[in-house]
């Protein structure tokens, strides 16, 4: 961008897909080579969900509280025997977990560098990712929050999606939205907010952004780009929903710009 005030698209890369997956927004060469479309800014949403969010010794020491106070509650109760095998575990070897927690940004170095590549500390470092995505999984329970997945037993329901943004007792993503998305939202020159959606397992961290922007930024508007069965399920929260599959995708990015060309930014 030419400038902090400068007109602008944010190309977001949702959660939740592996981090270790290269984030796929729009390029910023075909931009460039667009006359009238705004600069675009793209913002790996999935890294900063996981490595700024979640894997944050904070947050996770507000996961292993949250846990607490729902096994008080008897939320886990009926819970299958992986979960109550997990629960049964924090409780028990609490000073592991605590250990995990403080050595967090030790890990996820070991996963940056040559060291990651040593057989014994590469997969330690795994398995410690996977067991700290699996007590952030309790706290969020039924949810269940992975290496690049997301689940949920209501997700099937063509109905849950679009009542899933208020849903703070297992929706990982609103308290994201308030700690760390706001502040992209409130770019001065924002014209356009873009999602990139790859998978189904990013649909609802979309459906909670989106809802997030529409309700702090009512006058931003929203688009998606994806595979067509993938933006169909976006449609209900996000217009307009363009196919990646579309011969004219660059043609009608280009009129969406122009559209926004006389705007002004919220």
């Amino acid at each position: 961008m030419s400038g902090p005030d400068a007109a602008h698209i944010l190309a977001v890369h949702p959660p939740v897909a592996s981090p270790a997956l290269e984030p796929l927004p729009i390029s910023t060469q075909c931009a460039a080579t667009t006359p009238h479309m705004p600069p675009v800014e793209l913002y790996d949403a999935n890294i900063d969900f996981y490595i700024e969010h979640l894997l944050q010794p904070a947050f996770l020491r507000q996961a292993i509280a949250s846990v607490t106070t729902r096994d008080g509650r008897g939320d886990y109760h009926r819970a299958d025997p992986a979960i109550q095998h997990q629960l049964t575990d924090l409780n028990t070897n609490r000073p592991r977990w605590e250990k995990r927690i403080a050595a967090v940004e030790q890990i996820l170095d070991t996963c940056r560098s040559q060291q990651f590549y040593d057989p014994l500390d590469g997969v330690q470092a795994l398995a410690d990712l996977k067991a700290l995505l699996c007590l952030i999984s309790l706290a969020y329970f039924p949810a269940r929050i992975g290496w690049g997945t997301f689940d949920h037993p209501q997700s099937h329901d063509p109905d849950w999606l679009a009542a899933f943004p208020p849903d703070t007792f297992s929706n990982p993503f609103a308290a994201y939205c308030v700690t760390r998305f706001a502040k992209k939202l409130e770019q001065p020159g924002l014209r356009l907010l873009l999602f990139w959606v790859v998978s189904r397992d990013q649909l609802p961290a979309v459906a909670t952004l989106a809802d997030f922007a529409k309700t702090t930024q009512p006058s931003l508007p929203v688009a998606a780009v994806g595979e067509a069965d993938l933006i169909s399920d976006c449609q209900p929260f996000i217009d307009p929903c363009l196919s990646i599959c579309d011969d004219q995708l660059e043609k009608r990015l280009q009129q969406l710009a122009s559209a926004l060309a006389d705007r002004k930014a919220p």
